[in-house]
């Protein structure tokens, strides 16, 4: 609710400005009245800033002023900032063959390379503009202007023409597929993309009706062009994810049929294994793959294991101490991530009682501010690793010049906890947050992979950025921090949209074996990397068909962030009336099949704990329903007061079915007080899939006993006849319809349907109060007539 009347807020003082110069706007026929006199102030501190950059040594253009690369730009005048330009893939003697005059721009997410803001293509840029999209794994093409405009050629035309003409740019064929003119300003081309084998698909937009020296008259169809653009990245993504999806499941579905240990499945698994450990033993005799440091005589007792040593072009290099043999040496190497950056990750062997302080170096010199710790301190009678942090608040550790202090530490669940850690080093403080992972077997994997992600989820919650690297290490920093590592790589391309059609889980592994020896260390670990991969595109695809295309920004990261990445628990609260723990007495009669709400909208009404289990719980977190938010635990506490006097101080009908109705009665008590139990005691500290499966019980116990009001009144109606009740009866059908419409209603996203969903679910609570109050009075009424006769059910 907060994070709603904020997002309100911003809207509404925006909205107010706009619509006050725009009013001011309309009462003028002066184009100097004080509306565009606001407008363009504020403009032409745009241009002041572009006249000032035009000094700025930080964005200057060297390379577009180039002799050899000036004939490449369109306009003399604008020209790249060296700091962002698009650099192409260099051709060896050919001087400018790396350039095009074309920037990376930052999208909202703060992904450096959201966008490629480029001129369009001249005559001699052409087969430039096409290795650009290639090498940039460009899909979605926007061009918003014209070949020809007012007599003048502003773009050259890089699309054939023809379905059966394709054209060759360089090495790089393209086809043109279909074409489809989707309104009269702009049409779609599908376009058919090959080289070197590879083929992939590109989407092009062309926006054909914007003035050469003007605006569009309309905003609507530009708004339209960037809902389709949006959701052709939406139907790209999906086509991706369930490629692998059904890839694994074919395998998974005949390991399920087989009880070999050496079915067809595992041998599939094994041979792409395979394939990694051979090529590791190949790099022991590729001269660009030595570990000669760690070899080094005054290195070697620096290593846990002899035979893992740590690559020397991309071992991590500690500030060397003046007449210090071997003081720049850390069993560690630095991994690439998804971004493309060199120093993603740290993958370092756990440290030994002679390297704690060149592993607190190691931390302090690379700037890392998250630590992974993927093994623990002894396993199986053997020491993996020593203990580097503080057991104690008042007990700061020193290590070199470095003071190491525990700041508190949190179990989060039972698989692994965070230690939140204060360093200092020469006068400078940082915090440094550890995530303890505590039941990886010694020679096995988990046997579930959510803790994994509900880790890894966390550590990203932390450090959204690969800016600085992550240090991931287990015992030999290989095995499970390749794991890990690999884990994380695939949710990067997920959040920054650039998972491609040719995604490898093989070839991402292979790559970090070259930069660290053994990643991915056993076969068991190699399937645990398939099987979480494959857990998180099915939550991913299962997202975008529960939302459409709403929930999908340019570079993909709301997809992820909106349902897996889940917000602070302060922020956010579930209310109804049952845990799933709880809910041991919900009766199997008509209540699912009220007259008056459909079926299908109501949910299943198990009658045991045992069924609202994680398929629910799994359902629920894939976003086919939305986690409620609430204003304050105190209003919920009040509101379930009122229910609780409601529903166990009013009478039941005695009829038929007399014991049935005191059971129902009583288990909706039970319900109450287990839940305001519940609500009192745990008050904002849920968290983690703890939190989720509360609000995923609290929400579908509001449901149930909202059903159960339905079937008691329902029951009521049966018994009484009486005309002068039709205005209860008829009210009480309002609200079961409004109730029906709302619960139906689950398809909003974004700020819209936080909105909705607040007031939604808020009506709802008051139809469920009312309801109950038409009841009672119902009841009431017909207990004065003495017809029938009732008790109480006290």
């Amino acid at each position: 609710m907060v994070k709603s009347n904020r997002l309100k807020s911003i809207l509404r003082n925006f909205l107010n400005d706009f619509e006050r110069l725009e009013c001011r706007h309309r009462l003028s026929d002066d184009t100097n009245d004080e509306c565009i006199d606001e407008y363009r102030k504020e403009f032409q501190t745009l241009k002041d800033l572009t006249e000032s950059l035009k000094t700025d040594p930080n964005c200057g253009s060297v390379e577009g002023e180039n002799d050899v690369n000036r004939r490449k730009n369109r306009y003399k005048d604008i020209l790249p900032y060296d700091h962002s330009r698009v650099i192409l893939e260099e051709y060896p003697g050919v001087p400018g063959s790396d350039y095009m005059n074309a920037n990376y721009v930052k999208g909202s997410s703060g992904c450096a390379r959201t966008y490629i803001a480029s001129q369009g293509p001249l005559p001699n840029t052409l087969v430039d503009f096409w290795r650009m999209i290639w090498e940039s794994d460009v899909t979605v093409i926007v061009m918003a202007c014209n070949e020809r405009e007012s007599g003048k050629y502003k773009c050259e035309s890089y699309w054939p023409q023809d379905n059966d003409d394709p054209q060759q740019y360089g090495n790089i064929t393209v086809q043109l597929v279909k074409w489809r003119q989707v309104c009269p300003d702009f049409l779609v081309r599908t376009l058919k993309v090959k080289a070197d084998s590879i083929e992939r698909t590109v989407c092009q937009f062309h926006y054909q009706t914007w003035p050469d020296h003007g605006v569009p008259n309309s905003v609507h169809p530009i708004l339209e062009l960037v809902r389709l653009m949006l959701m052709v990245k939406s139907n790209r993504l999906k086509s991706i994810l369930r490629h692998f999806l059904n890839d694994f499941e074919r395998l998974e579905c005949r390991h399920r049929l087989s009880d070999d240990t050496n079915d067809e499945c595992i041998d599939e698994y094994r041979k792409e294994f395979q394939t990694l450990k051979d090529l590791t033993e190949s790099l022991k005799t590729d001269p660009n793959c030595g570990s000669v440091e760690g070899e080094n005589d005054v290195n070697r007792r620096k290593n846990r294991y002899k035979d893992i040593l740590p690559y020397d072009h991309s071992r991590v290099i500690l500030e060397e101490y003046p007449g210090v043999p071997g003081s720049d040496y850390m069993n560690a190497n630095y991994v690439k991530g998804s971004s493309g950056c060199a120093r993603t990750y740290i993958a370092s062997q756990g440290p030994l009682p002679n390297t704690l302080v060149d592993f607190w170096r190691m931390i302090w010199e690379s700037d890392v501010t998250v630590i992974v710790m993927a093994c623990n301190e002894r396993e199986s009678g053997k020491y993996k690793c020593e203990s580097y942090w503080p057991q104690d608040n008042d007990d700061p550790q020193q290590y070199g010049n470095i003071t190491v202090q525990l700041v508190k530490w949190r179990q989060v669940c039972p698989d692994f906890l965070v230690r939140t850690l204060k360093v200092k080093a020469d006068s400078i403080e940082r915090t440094v947050c550890q995530f303890h992972y505590q039941t990886w077997p010694d020679h096995g994997v988990p046997n579930s992979v959510h803790p994994i992600l509900e880790l890894v989820r966390l550590m990203r919650d932390v450090q959204i950025s690969e800016t600085r690297p992550i240090l991931i290490h287990c015992s030999a920093g290989c095995g499970r921090t390749g794991t890990l590592c690999s884990i994380d790589y695939v949710w990067a391309l997920l959040r920054t949209g650039k998972l491609r059609e040719d995604f490898s889980l093989y070839s991402i592994i292979r790559e970090m074996r070259r930069q660290r020896i053994a990643m991915v260390q056993t076969l068991e670990q190699y399937m645990l990397c398939y099987k979480a991969v494959a857990t998180l595109f099915e939550q991913q695809l299962k997202m975008i068909d529960s939302h459409t295309y709403e929930n999908i920004d340019g570079d993909g990261e709301p997809l992820m962030r909106r349902q897996l990445l889940r917000e602070s628990a302060d922020q956010h609260i579930a209310i109804a009336t049952i845990a799933p723990q709880t809910d041991h007495s919900l009766p199997q009669t008509d209540n699912t099949k009220s007259k008056h709400i459909p079926e299908s909208i109501l949910p299943s009404l198990p009658n045991s704990p045992s069924s609202v289990g994680d398929e629910v719980r799994h359902e629920r977190l894939i976003g086919k329903a939305t986690v409620i938010r609430r204003p304050s635990i105190a209003k919920l506490k009040a509101i379930f007061e009122n229910q609780n006097v409601i529903s166990t101080e009013g009478p039941i009908v005695r009829s038929r079915s007399t014991s049935s109705s005191l059971n129902r009665s009583q288990s909706i008590k039970e319900r109450i007080r287990n839940t305001k139990s519940m609500i009192e005691s745990n008050d904002h500290v849920f968290n983690g899939n703890q939190r989720h499966e509360m609000s995923i019980g609290l929400d579908e116990g509001l449901r149930a006993n909202h059903s159960d009001l339905q079937f008691r009144q329902d029951s009521c109606l049966k018994e009484t006849t009486y005309g002068e009740c039709n205005p209860q009866i008829n009210a009480m059908n309002r609200l079961n319809e409004n109730s029906a419409q709302m619960l139906q209603t689950n398809h909003f996203n974004g700020s819209v349907m936080e909105s909705f969903a607040i007031l939604s679910e808020q009506k709802l609570l008051e139809n469920h109060q009312q309801l109950q109050q038409e009841i009672r009075q119902h009841i009431q009424q017909k207990q004065l007539q003495s017809v029938p006769s009732v008790q109480s059910s006290q």
